[in-house]
């Protein structure tokens, strides 16, 4: 058993299973460009670096100081970080040292978007249709959801997949 500060990272799939196929992956610029102003650095921080620290399998066991070196944030400061992604449903923590993050996300909510700086804004709906364009012409069998998925961010000029209801 590993000892209270380490902590067990698992990459795990989304619950909801068209965010799960179609989300943006961690390491997509969605993430930074549009999550940042909503979830704050160290969380958004704290995704991008997951992919990294999963590349050698589904997990990473990391010490808990050794990650908030990682982020250069201080220790407490992690349990914020930690306590902030489980909050805005991006992982949840299943026991103590325990974090399972989830390997893609939805696009920000119509509600929560009218809220970001105009340059989020901007980069969201760029980012949405870049993404939607390159999984539609993925050709795999997601490809036909995402046609139609994009029809209607077209026509709503909003994602389907939605953040913070």
């Amino acid at each position: 058993m590993e000892s209270p500060n380490v902590l067990v990272l698992r990459s795990i799939s989304h619950p909801v299973a068209s965010i799960d196929r179609v989300g943006f992956p961690l390491d997509h610029p969605y993430v930074e460009q549009c999550l940042l102003p909503w979830l704050g650095p160290s969380s958004v921080l704290f995704l991008r670096r997951m992919p990294e620290l999963w590349k050698d399998a589904d997990h990473a066991q990391v010490p808990s100081d050794e990650l908030a070196d990682l982020l250069g944030i201080k220790h407490d400061q992690l349990r914020r970080t930690l306590d902030r992604v489980d909050k805005f449903g991006f992982a949840k923590r299943p026991g103590p040292g325990q974090v399972h993050v989830y390997r893609r996300c939805a696009p920000l909510s119509t509600r929560l978007l009218a809220r970001q700086p105009e340059r989020a804004r901007d980069a969201h709906h760029r980012l949405v249709a870049e993404h939607l364009d390159q999984l539609a012409h993925g050709g795999d069998s997601a490809a036909a959801q995402i046609r139609g998925l994009g029809e209607r961010v077209q026509q709503r000029a909003r994602p389907a997949p939605e953040l913070g209801r």
